[in-house]
């Protein structure tokens, strides 16, 4: 019995050596940790370049005298393909509003006879149309176009069918007056062309021919 004791007390000694031993050991040393890699330097900012200018070129079998639709040999080319009228001619021969909203008759009151004998044509222009510079297309061209059309030298070939006009009035940037002096069959088929104000106003007639 005392043996027994005796080898469990042994016993249990080396136990509480063994684990003192553990304790004071120094730790092991901790796995080397790899530095950080430097994070990649930002793309320097590309500054943005403005918006560059497009350029259509055109096939064309002539070339073009001047870009006058009005005094140019080639009107019905830089008509269609270069500049637009308050009207144009459909296949069938009719007159078709382009930059007008609606060509004016006395049914629809665009054409309203004054006490003077004087007739008040009205034309209604389409809003949000744009020039090729980005200006916009208002009343004022029109006004300006008939001013250059009617003006003595402006060598347009149908001069004459503007001269029954004597004001053009503009109650805004989308509306026309015309004042006729009488009713003219040929009032629906002119301004088949419209002039920048902005550009050629500070001109004189024989420039802008």
């Amino acid at each position: 019995m005392k043996r027994s004791k005796r080898l469990l007390w042994l016993f249990s000694a080396v136990i509480i050596l063994a684990m003192i031993i553990s304790s004071c050991a120094p730790a092991a040393p901790a796995e080397p940790v790899a530095p950080a890699e430097p994070a990649a330097p930002a793309d320097p900012a590309v500054p943005e370049s403005p918006a560059e200018k497009k350029i259509l070129r055109v096939a064309y079998t002539r070339e073009i005298d001047v870009l006058n639709p009005f005094t140019s040999q080639m009107l019905c080319d830089i008509e269609f393909t270069m500049v637009e009228g308050l009207i144009m001619n459909n296949e069938k021969g009719e007159n078709i509003p382009v930059l007008a909203k609606e060509i004016p008759t006395v049914e629809n009151g665009g054409i309203v006879q004054k006490d003077d004998g004087t007739y008040e044509m009205t034309w209604h222009l389409q809003e949000g149309v744009k020039w090729h510079d980005g200006e916009d297309f208002t009343s004022e061209d029109v006004c300006f176009t008939w001013r250059f059309v009617s003006s003595e030298g402006s060598e347009t070939y149908n001069s004459d069918d503007y001269r029954g006009i004597k004001e053009c009035k503009m109650p805004d940037e989308h509306t026309v007056v015309f004042v006729w002096d009488g009713l003219y069959g040929s009032y629906a088929g002119i301004f088949e062309a419209i002039l920048p104000e902005h550009l050629l106003g500070k001109l004189t007639t024989p420039e802008i021919v």
